[in-house]
Formats: structure tokens, C-alpha cells, sequence
């Protein structure tokens, strides 16, 4: 199995932590049939079109979606991945990661490309997370997630996750200015999305101590190398 480069700019390797959520396979609409290509989760089939629910309450800082791709077809194919948010809820941020590789939230088709033999299956980092955060806001959200031959984007499978955010306590809050860092934690790269600009950003250590500081002028996003960073 070959994948695309690990190391380029904008996405960073995926963490191993996996969150445990409540998933359900809904076997609702099925539209067009994959030619070489199977949607599987947790090494089982998945069916063309199917829905993934996957839920858990808004104190969680994410809900993640694991999906896997086989080649059913007799000869080697080589894959990429797309997400395309269908019905989101306003506030709220998603990303996916694919190949190794994790993407900010303004990039929907991977970099990454995977080629899988006749029968393989994606396995470990290489299979694909759709990351989904919700902040304060709970409801619905719909997201479609598709793997596609690069050379042949007629052949491809796909599902639609939808992602619930469960208020328990039935209130609804309101913060002046949400501020998002994902993925916590990381390796080599950590992004912070705000929803009102940002001129520097500050990090302290847990003694209190500035431990970093940057200049973003005015930016919403923003990155930040960890990668040298004490574990």
C-alpha cells in the first residue's frame, strides 16, 4: 500500500486516540452502485449511500467517524478521498483526516492518494476520520464522505454521517467569541479557529509560565508548529 507524502503544509498526522461514540448504521436512501470501490467500517461492509449516525453530548470536544475503502474490483486502483457538508449546523466546525494526513477545515478533496491492490483494504491512519465539533451548539448535522479512483471519478462509494450533539441539560449557550484548537492533543501542528479575528495568540505551561507567543494580525485561522514541543 502506497500513500501520499506525510509531510507538507496545512495537515498534520492524525492522533491515535479514538473517542468511543454511539454509532448506528441506518440503511436509508442507496442512490448509484461502487464498480471497484466498498465503503467498510470496522472491517465490515458498509452499503453505497447508507447514514452513520454518530452521537454524544456537546461537553464532548469532538465526534469522530472512522470509515474504511476496499478494492473489490481484480486490479489495482488508486483512491483519494472527498467530504462535502450537506445540511451543518451554523457555529459548528468539521475536518477529515485520510492518507495519514489531516486537513484544515477549508479543504474538502485530500492531498493524500492511496493505492490499494486488487481485495485490499485501508488499515491504521490510513483509512478515513471525519472530525466533527460541535462547540455549544447541539442538533444535526449532516456530512458526505466519498472515495473516488483518481483516475476514474465515475467509480467511487460513499456515505453520509450524520453527527448529533445531545444538550443533556437542555440549555442553550452563548459565548462572545468560541475558540477552537484542534487536534488536542497533537504531535506536529496545532490550529486555532476563532470566530472573531485574532491579533496574537498566547500559551501558557500549567505553572502559569508564557510558553509561546505569535502575532496572527487580524487572522480567524491559524497553526502552530508543536513538533518540537515537550511531550
Amino acid at each position: 500500500m502506497q500513500a501520499g507524502s506525510q509531510k507538507a503544509t496545512g495537515f498534520l498526522k492524525p492522533t491515535a486516540m479514538k473517542k468511543t461514540t454511539l454509532l448506528f448504521i441506518l440503511a436509508l436512501c442507496r442512490t448509484g452502485l461502487a464498480q471497484n470501490l466498498q465503503v467498510m467500517h470496522e472491517s465490515n461492509p458498509v452499503n453505497n449511500g447508507d447514514t452513520l449516525v454518530v452521537m454524544d453530548n456537546i461537553g464532548m470536544s469532538e465526534l469522530v467517524a472512522y470509515l474504511g475503502a476496499k478494492n473489490t474490483g481484480s486490479s489495482a486502483i488508486t483512491i483519494k478521498a472527498k467530504r462535502t457538508d450537506l445540511s451543518v449546523i451554523a457555529g459548528t466546525t468539521n475536518s477529515f483526516c485520510f492518507g495519514g494526513q489531516c486537513y484544515l477545515p477549508s479543504l474538502s478533496v485530500s492531498l493524500a492518494e492511496i493505492t490499494l491492490n486488487a481485495g485490499e483494504e485501508t488499515a491504521g491512519a490510513d483509512e478515513l476520520s471525519g472530525h466533527y465539533y460541535p462547540d455549544v451548539y447541539f442538533g444535526s448535522s449532516y456530512i458526505r464522505y466519498v472515495f473516488f479512483d483518481k483516475n476514474n471519478v465515475n467509480d467511487s462509494a460513499f456515505v453520509v454521517v450524520n453527527y448529533i450533539a445531545i444538550d443533556p441539560l437542555g440549555i442553550k449557550e452563548n459565548k462572545t467569541n468560541p475558540v477552537k484548537l484542534f487536534p488536542n492533543p497533537s504531535k506536529n501542528s496545532l490550529f486555532v479557529n476563532s470566530h472573531k479575528p485574532l491579533q496574537s495568540i498566547a500559551i501558557y505551561d500549567v505553572l502559569g509560565s508564557l510558553h509561546t507567543q505569535i502575532q496572527v494580525g487580524g487572522a480567524n485561522n491559524s497553526g502552530i508548529d508543536v513538533s518540537a514541543w515537550p511531550e
